[in-house]
């Protein structure tokens, strides 16, 4: 199963987190826009139906007005009493004149003067009812029910001079100028529009969505009727006489004799399309910004786990015990780059700390190291570590020393007794036969050449006895030993070895310092003999209170000592023996060469108690 890296979750994370930001702020903004939309729309139409229906009042009073003047023009009056028809056209023309559409007069028993048109309705008894209830005022009578149209009369009482009743005037209201303030659709938009409705619940007014049809056949059952019907003013979101959802804003005409309510209306649909624009714009938006979002997550992702992910790479590298040979570069100052520092820390400590653990491993103990921190056990424990080995390798160095010791003092021993055996033993019974062969007469030449082999015989054992233990050496100490090699190494090689001795201190040179020289300048005498091709040797001593010193120069070859020591991983054993001399008496040896150049070698011995 494939494991879900740290940038993969943060991804995820984070695009998750923007996406319901985005969608919680698009919905937040649409609701809001859209209640606040409604809420304006509504107060818009409430609005337009108010000035509608004061226009309408204010249509009426203008009426109101005229029919005043009209009813007290003399032509009006003369027409109770005239069957002229010329009158009654003067007289229409006057109605004309203030607007209306047709005039009727009837008389005080309700019958139509001769020179006056038909009431255009049958039933006299409402007719007689609106009449009596017009006798003492202005007012409206809705006749639609009745002449199968929208039809809206106005009845004046005329009064004579004699304050008498003689009659009553029915004028016909140009309907037409109701349904131009009506239809003014201004801010209504396309499904925008105010109409009339009256108590019997059917329209006055035409419907603009049905222009051809008669207004009363379109029933309307709203809530906006019912509510405007007892009274009730307001706006909301309902049905309509179309069954479709519309805003609207609805309230009463206050006009005398009518129970008419005026209802302004506007499709919800249209008045949402700005809403829908918004919110196709806000999924616009809200796709881009998700697209931004996912860059940007990607992006922040990618910045917050790339460091983490080198980090997760140093530890477990550290956790496989690696040491990684780059730092980790996070130029940052928050937790992860507190992180990176401390890790960074941590590997340049264990690089030192590995540094100072691989030099003591190579028995260097004059390394310096610091612990991280006063709570570094890591540390603690390596300088632990470190003064147990300084006192291990010092008593391993004194073991060592003191064995080397004991068996170079065993070699020692053993050439002495060696050459003192030669030299008491075979020497003397060699001396002793050469001294019978001279007792025996005769043979004169056999003689003497066992006698010559006897006298070789005899110098060859004492040359043998003295390089195995020189007596001149243990009888006169290292001045007359070194002179006699010198003069051996002369006579034998047939090179000049001169010696110098430098002697500015009363201290004697112990045996061992003694032999220990003697036998560092009997190695190197050799080696310049047999590898040199030297033709001057020059071995010097100098002794002072502190120290001998003692320098053996050739002029011979020579040889590249660095080449050497290259391709060499062991010394000689001549050269390991006289190092190892020096160092058992706590001395330095020194060997120095170049090609063409001669060697060198210098030995300084401390005279210490």
């Amino acid at each position: 199963m494939k494991s879900v890296t740290i940038s993969q979750k943060l991804t995820g994370y984070y695009l998750l987190l923007g996406i319901i930001t985005v969608i919680t702020i698009s919905i937040f903004f649409y609701t809001g826009f859209k209640k606040a939309l409604i809420e304006r729309t509504l107060a818009q139409l409430s609005s337009i139906n108010i000035l509608k229906k004061e226009q309408i009042e204010e249509h009426f009073k203008a009426r109101e007005r005229n029919l005043n003047i009209l009813i007290k023009n003399p032509l009006l009056l003369s027409s109770f009493n005239s069957t002229n028809p010329k009158n009654y056209e003067e007289l229409m023309k006057l109605v004309l004149e203030s607007n209306y559409k047709n005039i009727f007069i009837v008389d005080s028993n309700l019958q139509t003067l001769p020179i006056s048109r038909q009431l255009p309705y049958k039933n006299s008894a409402e007719l007689k009812a609106f009449l009596v209830a017009g006798l003492t005022h202005f007012s409206l009578y809705d006749a639609s029910a009745q002449s199968g149209k929208t039809l809206l009369l106005v009845a004046y009482p005329i009064v004579n001079e004699s304050k008498k009743t003689v009659g009553v005037v029915v004028l016909e209201e140009d309907f037409s100028s109701i349904e131009q303030i009506l239809n003014e659709r201004a801010g209504m938009g396309n499904t925008g529009e105010t109409y009339l409705v009256a108590a019997d619940g059917y329209m006055r007014s035409v419907s603009r969505f049905s222009p051809n049809k008669n207004p009363l056949s379109i029933k309307v059952q709203t809530i906006a009727f019912d509510n405007a019907l007892v009274g009730k003013e307001g706006d909301g979101i309902i049905k309509d006489y179309r069954d479709v959802s519309v805003l609207t804003a609805y309230r009463n005409l206050f006009l005398p004799g009518l129970k008419w309510v005026i209802i302004s209306e506007i499709d919800f649909e249209e008045a949402m399309m700005p809403v829908y624009d918004v919110r196709d714009y806000i999924e616009v938006i809200g796709f881009v910004i998700t697209i931004l979002i996912i860059v940007v997550t990607i992006t922040i992702s990618r910045s917050i786990s790339r460091p983490i992910v080198k980090l997760r790479e140093t530890v477990l590298l550290l956790s496989k015990g690696i040491l990684p040979e780059k730092t980790l570069e996070i130029k940052k100052s928050d937790e992860i780059g507190q992180m990176a520092q401390s890790i960074n820390q941590l590997v340049e400590g264990l690089k030192h700390t590995s540094h100072f653990a691989s030099e003591i491993g190579n028995g260097n103990f004059s390394t310096g190291f610091t612990p991280l921190s006063g709570d570094d056990m890591l540390g603690k424990s390596l300088l632990q570590m470190l003064d147990k080995l300084k006192k291990s390798s010092e008593q391993e160095k004194n073991m060592s020393k003191q064995r080397t010791f004991a068996l170079v003092e065993g070699q020692e021993n053993e050439r002495r007794r060696i050459s003192r055996e030669l030299h008491d033993g075979i020497g003397q019974l060699l001396t002793a036969t050469k001294f019978r062969i001279g007792a025996i007469e005769g043979q004169e030449e056999i003689r003497k050449e066992i006698k010559n082999i006897l006298d070789e015989t005899i110098a060859e054992v004492r040359r043998i006895s003295n390089n195995l233990m020189p007596s001149v050496l243990v009888d006169f100490g290292l001045e007359a030993g070194l002179r006699l090699l010198c003069t051996n190494a002369t006579k034998y090689s047939e090179i000049p070895v001169h010696f110098h001795f430098n002697k500015t201190t009363d201290k004697e040179l112990n045996f061992e310092i003694s032999v220990s020289l003697y036998r560092i300048a009997q190695e190197g005498i050799n080696n310049i003999i047999k590898y040199s091709d030297a033709s001057l040797v020059e071995l010097s001593v100098q002794a002072s209170d502190n120290a001998v010193t003692m320098e053996l120069k050739d002029n011979g070859k020579g040889f590249d000592l660095e080449n050497y020591n290259q391709h060499r991983r062991k010394e000689s054993n001549g050269i390991r023996n006289m190092k190892e001399r020096a160092q058992l008496l706590n001395g330095k040896f020194y060997i120095t060469s170049a090609v063409d150049e001669g060697t060198t070698i210098n030995v300084t011995i401390p005279l210490t108690e």
